[in-house]
């Protein structure tokens, strides 16, 4: 077994602690100031689209960020027309949607499930799959028991 020296263990630890006891000191001013690269701001930003959704209440869909169009006491009305500039893979979106007619799709939006019912509240959510500028999308009704 090889013989460990005490000396130069002690020195480690000691230079250990003066790092620890310098950081400290930084970290209890009230100024300290941690930069953060354009990367990793640019990272916080790319994650927050896919899992914040802004509400909104514009009338062309968009699949930049993960938004929701509408709400259930105000929802969107008329034909579904969308926006793909910008679109990123896997953005969800969610839409309220009631009229007296079904709305058509765009050509590039493929129903999975679901059927419109005409003056009901109906959301559709959809997402980008980038393949052709695909969107796939499904219908439900709110539960009325």
């Amino acid at each position: 077994m090889a013989k460990l020296n005490k000396l130069s263990i002690s020195t480690d630890i000691e230079d250990l602690g003066a790092e620890i006891l310098a950081i400290e000191s930084v970290l209890t001013n009230s100024e300290v100031h941690i930069p953060t690269s354009k990367a990793v701001k640019d990272s916080i930003e790319l994650i927050s689209d896919y899992i914040i959704p802004i509400i909104t209440t514009e009338t062309t869909i968009k699949f930049d960020k993960n938004k929701i169009y509408y709400q259930f006491d105000d929802s969107l009305s008329g034909n579904i027309i969308n926006d793909l500039t910008d679109a990123k893979l896997g953005i969800i979106i969610k839409i309220y949607h009631q009229d007296s007619v079904e709305p058509t799709f765009p050509v590039n939006w493929v129903k999975l499930s679901g059927t419109y019912i005409v003056d009901t509240l109906n959301i559709i959510y959809s997402e980008y799959c980038m393949n052709d500028d695909r969107v796939e999308f499904w219908i439900i009704q709110e539960n009325m028991l």
